[in-house]
């Protein structure tokens, strides 16, 4: 060991050791602390790609000496097989590298920092050597092969992950001129690259099972510039690293991951994780087992079945599954009920003695159809809804069936029962063709979620404008927050007073009013709903067309109009990522709706919010100032004032259109714009508020002095950014989870409520932006037991920082 230490601290500059990297600027920064391997066959090029991607984003590197550089006590391998077998060889081959994974691991551990080795050959010898590869180290028939087998077997289980594998893959006539510049001629060129498609799949197979990220980057040619810019544009896709031109080198010790956000995250990482086939790993079982209280039975049995359900556990999931059916005896019941199902024996589960009553098999039916991706027979969906909905049904065996839906989906048979079984779960308030309403007629606009959607607060006083002049109204539908994104429900409820009136009678009373009823399920409007909502919010199951079609559709059926319009939201910010998946979805919702009243849908892209406001509190402010088109000084992005109008001024013209459409769209685009400028727009805000309890007073301070709604403690906190360059991307996500769960704005019955209250975040910038380094880039509104906590100001700065990233 005392040759290591000593090579430790020579410069970069004098070979292949490991050091730091010198450049005067960085081109890239990492968002976290990353270890980073290579690997590929002798003599591929890996300790040359290596050191240039040190350099590029200036972290340590570990190269492995040349064989003309070995200590006296290392001889080359040809001569060491030679001199003193395969065992000794193997071993002075592991003595090359091991010190430094080892060390650059407990670094990351213990600084914060980063690193990079330019071979990963020993934590992958083991699978490799079993299935007869690394003949230029060892042969199966030789007779020290058992002892060098039991070796990489224990390298394979203690020595430390690396976050990112890259793999590099060569032609046979690049292998060549790379092992000639290098006079590598102690293995035959064909032998060694014979190989390569064996170390591939075993460093491929690796990654997936850790869940690490694993790049395989096909050498075009002999240029090292060429491959370190496709890895570079691969990390840069991935988003482990970002772009960045100006920072110093001493400044990658601020870039870190919020370790609170892994904390609060966990489990919906976890599911997020599982949803993208990517393993989880020793940090996720520990961070459960720290919290194994904080969250529900439903949450685990979710998580149970995820796991169950995903292909190639590693050994960190299959003990995680343990756990779970060790600890809770509930999902312990089902889990045994699923496996007998399938015949399967399960080493891994204590045994059980726990039955369901014999009416009661079909559930495990229900999950097991939906695995082998088979119709569910007619009458089953809608016994399980009822039931549920009853309270015959748990949470536990609700969360785990919502799982397989949300893996493998349903039939559309079988989606269209579960819609109908959740829209008759309550009572039909039909309002349209109403005498007491004059027989006006009912418009609504329903979104599919996005964040920082103000549209809900701004187009019903649109509404109430317009039904002073035409036979109009709305019972306009709104929901409560699920997952990352926020729910106009919630956002009323932000106002002092504010009440939602009950379907029937109350909601006519209103609509007599003001031309609006603000409406929301309820015990008897659309009861399961509501219940599946809540549990969705919390199980991963949020992100499931099905499940969202499901959920939107019996709604909107159990309250029909005269015309809906479906603003189907697609992107980083909405449930629909693709605008394939956003057509599939208005399509399917479309499909359902028009069978019973005229539908159509628009589609709103999310690469950003729409606003600047995440958070009941603020939105409500921000869609207040908007209404009287005040940006209180600067404070409000003036763009996204006019993005927000613009999408309530075309999406109300569009539903106008078609109940008038004698009357062009862009003359209602006209009128529309009129009633924001003359206060109209404003004015029926106040009606509407107050028509739905809030006090005049209340009301009249609310648009004098939208800050009021917040309480008088509050304290505002600003986020910089450690990137410059322009605004290129913004974790919308990552924003709305924080909110919602870790300051307790998007709570439900199954949140546990954390000790600090968030109003909302503030975004100063947007996409295209120019930045400065540790310009504040948003500014976020909590309770004054924030300033009490320093660890938690410094928790927050670093999680939502690292929402944004600069090009």
């Amino acid at each position: 060991m005392k040759y290591f230490k000593r090579i430790f601290m020579v410069p970069f500059s004098s070979g292949r050791r490991y050091a730091y990297a010198q450049a005067s600027q960085s081109i890239s920064s990492l968002s976290t602390p990353t270890l980073f391997a290579f690997m590929g066959i002798p003599g591929s090029g890996k300790s040359t790609a290596a050191k240039e991607l040190a350099k590029k984003l200036c972290i340590p590197v570990y190269c492995e000496l040349e064989e003309d550089q070995y200590p006296p006590d290392i001889l080359p391998v040809s001569v060491s097989q030679d001199t003193y077998g395969n065992f000794v060889t193997f071993n002075n081959f592991r003595k090359l590298r091991i010190p430094y994974l080892v060390t650059m691991a407990n670094s990351k551990m213990g600084n914060n920092s980063s690193g990079i080795i330019d071979s990963y050959y020993d934590k992958l010898a083991y699978d490799i050597l079993i299935q007869g590869g690394m003949k230029f180290i060892t042969q199966p028939k030789c007779n020290e092969y058992q002892n060098i087998i039991a070796v990489a077997e224990l390298d394979r289980k203690t020595l430390p992950n690396v976050d990112v594998l890259i793999f590099l893959t060569v032609s046979l006539s690049i292998l060549k001129t790379f092992r000639t510049k290098r006079n590598r001629y102690s293995e035959p060129h064909i032998s060694v690259f014979s190989e390569q498609e064996l170390f591939l799949e075993v460093a491929k197979n690796w990654a997936r099972k850790e869940g690490k990220h694993f790049i395989n980057i096909e050498q075009k040619n002999s240029n090292p510039k060429e491959t370190i810019d496709n890895i570079i544009a691969e990390l840069k896709h991935r988003r482990i690293i970002s772009d960045n031109s100006q920072r110093q080198i001493q400044t990658r010790s601020m870039i870190t991951m919020h370790d609170q956000c892994k904390k609060i995250f966990n489990i919906h990482s976890m599911y997020t994780k599982l949803a993208s086939n990517i393993g989880l790993n020793s940090e996720d079982a520990d961070i459960i087992e720290m919290n194994i209280k904080q969250y529900t039975q439903a949450q685990y049995a979710s998580l149970w079945i995820k796991l169950y359900l995903k292909e190639d556990k590693n050994q960190v999931e299959v003990a995680l599954m343990k756990r779970i059916i060790t600890d809770f005896k509930l999902i312990r019941k089902y889990a045994t009920l699923l496996e007998q199902s399938f015949t399967i024996d399960f080493k891994h589960r204590p045994p059980t003695t726990e039955i369901l009553p014999q009416e009661d098999q079909f559930l495990i039916q229900a999950i097991k159809m939906i695995i082998l991706k088979e119709s569910i027979s007619q009458g089953i969906i809608s016994t399980i809804l009822n039931r549920y909905c009853s309270g015959l049904i748990d949470d536990v065996f609700m969360a785990m069936w919502l799982a397989a839906i949300s893996k493998y989906g349903i039939s559309k048979d079988n989606m269209n029962e579960m819609t109908l079984a959740m829209s008759s779960s309550g009572k039909t308030f039909d309002y349209r063709n109403k005498p007491e309403l004059e027989y006006r007629k009912i418009i609504r606009r329903y979104p599919t979620g996005g964040l920082s959607e103000k549209i809900a607060l701004i187009m019903p006083s649109l509404i109430s404008c317009f039904s002073t002049e035409y036979p109009i109204a709305s019972n306009f539908l709104v929901a409560k927050t699920l997952s990352y994104t926020g729910g106009t429900w919630d956002k009323l409820n932000a106002i002092p007073g504010f009440r939602f009136p009950k379907q029937g009678s109350e909601a006519v009373a209103i609509m007599r009013k003001c031309g609006v009823a603000m409406s929301v399920t309820n015990e008897g409007f659309n009861p399961l709903d509501s219940k599946l909502y809540q549990l969705r919010g919390v199980t991963g199951t949020t992100v499931s067309l099905p499940l969202i079609i499901t959920s939107i559709a019996s709604k909107l059926l159990a309250l029909p109009a005269d015309f809906l319009l479906l603003d189907v939201r697609y992107g980083d910010g909405a449930f629909a990522t693709t605008i394939e998946d956003a057509i599939h979805l208005g399509g399917s919702i479309m499909e359902i709706i028009s069978r019973n009243y005229p539908c159509d849908y628009s589609l709103t892209e999310m690469k950003q919010p729409n606003g600047s406001a995440i958070g009941n509190h603020l939105e409500v402010i921000e869609a207040i100032c908007l209404m009287k088109n005040d940006d209180f000084a600067g404070l409000w992005s003036k763009s996204a004032f006019e993005e927000q109008k613009g999408l309530v001024i075309d999406m109300f013209s569009r539903m106008m259109n078609k109940l008038y459409p004698n009357i062009s769209e862009s003359t209602w685009q006209e009128q529309t714009k009129e009633k924001f400028s003359d206060g109209s727009v404003l004015k029926a805000f106040s009606h509407i508020m107050i028509s739905h309890g809030v006090d005049g007073k209340v009301c009249e301070r609310l648009i004098d002095t939208p800050f009021s709604i917040l309480p008088k403690d509050v304290v505002s906190v600003s986020i910089p950014i450690y990137d410059s360059g322009r605004l290129s991307y913004i974790d919308q996500k990552s924003l709305g989870h924080y909110m919602n769960f870790n300051l307790n704005t998007g709570l439900n019955q199954y949140v546990q409520k954390n000790e600090i209250n968030g109003y909302g975040i503030i975004l100063h910038k947007r996409l295209g932006d120019t930045t400065e380094f540790a310009e504040p880039v948003c500014t976020v509104y909590l309770d004054s037991n924030y300033a009490k906590n320093y660890n938690i100001q410094d928790q927050l700065v670093k999680a939502l920082s690292s929402c944004f990233t600069c090009q």
